[in-house]
């Protein structure tokens, strides 16, 4: 299954599900592919197992569709194109050791909700690219980085 972020000038950013020639709207279920990450990661289940149900979901609700071939165009804010496949502010840490940073969040205070969330998430995204788990990343990151070089 291929999921696609995209831009209609009329719509905006939207989320699609490529099937052929077509790309299936799934924005009225998912906003944007890193909140199906967030809700697959809640629910424990598999990032396309949750794209199915979204894909399901937006059909049930009548989801249009966009020929994949009309966004193949150089961005423009006139005409529909191709996005990033998750947002690039998202991204900020590739490589940051995750693991110890949230625990330096800890110093006294209590990390906010949205922050442990945030740092769950990438690492459960990011950690089996490398063969790994979230654990395995020990705090000096030594682990994961030696699978990769």
């Amino acid at each position: 299954m291929r999921l696609v972020q995209f831009f209609v000038p009329e719509l905006g950013k939207r989320v699609g599900v490529v099937e052929g020639e077509a790309v299936v709207d799934i924005t009225e279920v998912v906003p944007t592919t890193l909140a199906l990450l967030e809700r697959a990661v809640a629910e424990g289940k598999s990032f396309e197992a949750k794209a199915k149900e979204a894909l399901d979901e937006a059909r049930e609700r009548g989801a249009q569709t966009v020929d994949f071939n009309s966004l193949q165009n150089p961005p423009s804010p006139d005409k529909p194109h191709l996005l990033l496949p998750i947002d690039a502010a998202e991204i900020w840490g590739a490589g940051v050791t995750y693991k110890r940073r949230m625990q330096s969040h800890h110093c006294g205070i209590e990390m906010n909700s949205f922050l442990r969330r945030r740092y769950t998430v990438v690492l459960a995204a990011i950690a089996p690219l490398w063969g790994h788990t979230p654990d395995d990343w020990d705090g000096d990151n030594a682990t994961a980085r030696s699978s990769v070089a």
